[in-house]
């Protein structure tokens, strides 16, 4: 901590002048909630974060310690940010999926994933026990036809993906297959979807990759309309 008296004007005057100079990154602007501010060249989260530290009284000995740590925390998003932006696209789904498939899971791409889970959630949505090779002939059978290329395999993968998730009660039978039960709490298809999308992150934040949110909403849904879905679970 550092005491008021310890600290002199210059040092003072010299953090006042950088805060100054952080401040210029941003621009006012007026909306329906009174003044505000913004930034066409920081990101919606730095612009908080910056705002934070703009805020802080560094005069006073809580002030300063407040603003050394959310400095430090502006300085971690800084070099993130850095990062995202230097990760190619392409690869970055490449490292993504390779990562996925080596747990013995799948992605089929947004609009074949969503069928898939959807029929997972007709069968099994009203408490059915299905053994995993009935689950996925059923949902072969139901999406050949739109869906030419999707295989036992394939589907197989993604309900492993779900397994993973702890979405399934699993009922174990002596010399025959088990059975599996959607468990309650993931009965509808917006639970569902939520532990699939975050069983998918934290296989990727096990591998290491830093991935925004706009661009796990293209990753896994093909727009940018899910944005803030992917920023509550990350």
């Amino acid at each position: 901590m550092w005491k008021a008296e310890n600290v002199s004007k210059d040092v003072l005057s010299s953090i006042e002048n950088a805060l100054v100079s952080m401040a210029q990154y941003l621009h006012r602007a007026e909306s329906e909630r009174g003044g505000t501010v913004f930034s066409e060249i920081l990101s919606r989260t730095m612009q908080r974060k910056l705002v934070s530290l703009l805020c802080f009284q560094i005069v006073e000995e809580e002030g300063r310690s407040r603003a050394l740590k959310t400095s430090r925390a502006i300085a971690e998003r800084i070099m993130t940010e850095l990062l995202l932006s230097q990760q190619n696209s392409g690869s970055l789904s490449t490292h993504l999926w390779t990562a996925v498939r080596a747990r013995g899971c799948q992605f089929l791409g947004p609009a074949m994933q969503e069928d898939v889970l959807k029929l997972i959630l007709l069968a099994l949505d009203k408490g059915a026990l299905i053994a995993r090779k009935t689950l996925v002939m059923y949902v072969v059978q139901m999406l050949t036809e739109d869906y030419p290329q999707v295989s036992k395999t394939c589907v197989g993968h993604v309900v492993q993906l779900l397994y993973r998730a702890s979405c399934f009660n699993v009922l174990k039978r002596d010399g025959e297959s088990s059975l599996m039960q959607l468990k309650d709490e993931f009965r509808t298809y917006e639970s569902l979807r939520r532990e699939h999308d975050a069983q998918i992150v934290q296989m990727a934040v096990e591998c290491g990759l830093r991935i925004s949110p706009d661009q796990w909403s293209a990753l896994l849904y093909g727009d940018q309309a899910h944005r803030s879905h992917m920023q509550s679970i990350i």
